[in-house]
């Protein structure tokens, strides 16, 4: 997961985005130790500088909030044309959505799938 810091829509405040854990990842591994009062956002987070230390969330809007797991991000005008542009580094894992894992309290039992049944 990432961070990066940028003003991208240059209105002169500093914006941030977050890259989560996504939906490669079964959402009780991602959890971890998180309590069940405790929020879990596994979507991207891109927090757009509302002045007044107000952000609001636009990563559904601007269709950056449903990728997978990622290591980092950066913000950078990689093309040199005034405008940042954001990078991000993922990493493919894989688990697949409905035969991924058998999961009891305390152990990991991980299934082998045939790659003709993938």
């Amino acid at each position: 997961m990432g961070i990066a810091a940028s003003d991208y829509n240059q209105d002169g405040l500093i914006d941030f985005f977050f890259s989560n854990t996504g939906s490669s990842v079964p959402e009780f591994m991602a959890r971890g130790d998180l309590r069940d009062d405790q929020t879990f956002i596994k979507d991207w987070i891109l927090f757009r500088n509302d002045g007044d230390f107000k952000f609001t969330d636009v990563a559904s809007e601007a269709k950056l909030a449903n990728f997978e797991f990622s290591w980092g991000a950066i913000f950078e005008d990689f093309n040199l044309d005034g405008l940042q542009d954001l990078a991000v580094a993922e990493n493919y894992i894989d688990f697949h959505r409905k035969r991924h894992l058998n999961y009891r309290v305390g152990y990991l039992f991980s299934k082998k799938v045939a790659d003709s049944q993938r």
